[in-house]
């Protein structure tokens, strides 16, 4: 059984993945482990596509992906699923609180641009989420009119240290706050927000 197999190897398959793509890997899995059963369908496929990316072209386990799949697809029976979750509930890399993880997937669900739209995504204080897919977006919240960042958001982003846990800042814009008495994101000119932002770190 496929299933069986890659578990028995999985340690082994994540080491030939560099950092971004193990980081794209334990989201797959942890959707796999987390999510219901199409949307786990649909995370267990992008995960064997991402090994095969991966694998040397004559490596056994990406030949077995290829031979045993063939035009089927990845069927994940509920047995299947079942065992995935058990084993995947075990591992260390994969120790995640279920409502951490739900969490980041809301910060997804608000408006947000991708690369393509944001007109200097090079800016190092642009706050970026990736998504399962290996994309990322940037919450729309950050930009004026004209799609440019805005100067409070460039600040606060800079000291909550974004480009690092990008994660942690969007649950700070996104959250409540009792300084603004109210969601930073739904007021992102606030002159407030860099007091706020710096009343942070001074509790930390």
């Amino acid at each position: 059984m496929l299933v069986a197999y890659l578990l028995a190897r999985l340690p082994e398959l994540c080491s030939h993945l560099d950092e971004p793509a193990w980081l794209l890997a334990r989201q797959l899995l942890l959707r796999v482990r987390l999510d219901d059963h199409e949307s786990a369908v649909r995370a267990w496929s992008d995960f064997l596509d991402l090994l095969r990316r991966h694998l040397p072209e004559d490596h056994e386990v990406r030949l077995r992906i290829a031979a045993e799949l063939g035009h089927r697809g990845p069927a994940l029976s509920l047995d299947d699923l079942a065992t995935l979750r058990e084993a995947l509930a075990g591992m260390a890399d994969l120790a995640v609180d279920e409502e951490v993880f739900r969490a980041r997937e809301k910060l997804l669900e608000t408006p947000v641009l991708d690369a393509g739209q944001v007109r200097d995504p090079d800016v190092p204080e642009l706050l970026w989420l990736p998504r399962g897919d290996g994309t990322k977006v940037a919450p729309a919240f950050q930009f004026d009119a004209a799609g440019a960042l805005l100067p409070t958001v460039r600040a606060v982003n800079e000291i909550l240290g974004a480009g690092l846990d990008p994660w942690g800042a969007a649950g700070w814009w996104l959250g409540a706050n009792a300084l603004l008495d109210g969601v930073p994101a739904r007021t992102p000119t606030d002159a407030r927000l860099v007091e706020a932002a710096e009343a942070l770190l001074e509790d930390c």
